[in-house]
């Protein structure tokens, strides 16, 4: 567990984007000496490099994060729904096909 404080020229939500980002999977994997994050420390954070774009230009790109973020929730909540149903879907066909009446 850490805490990152921002000041007034990072935007927070520009910081949760770029660590939740393949460059900064990418730095962890040379970075690290094992598979895990358990040895990551304050030194291996201070060395990561974020870009300080200025702010409207952060702000812009979490905007559009953002949006992308909500969309493929959205999206996610109805593959969700969606499986499910084939899910009872599935169970009813079954339960039909496979009913067999006893024959004497």
């Amino acid at each position: 567990m850490a805490v990152i404080r921002c000041n007034n020229n990072l935007n927070s939500r520009f910081l949760f984007h770029y660590i939740t980002s393949s460059a900064f999977k990418i730095y962890l994997e040379t970075s690290l000496n094992s598979t895990t994050i358990n040895n990551l420390n304050a030194g291996i954070m201070s060395n990561f490099k974020i870009p300080l774009l200025p702010l409207e230009i952060q702000q812009e790109i979490v905007r559009i994060l953002d949006k992308y973020s909500e969309k493929n929730a959205q999206l996610i909540k109805k593959l969700y729904a969606e499986i499910e149903l084939r899910k009872k879907q599935y169970t009813y066909y079954s339960d039909k096909i496979l009913t067999f009446k006893e024959v004497k």
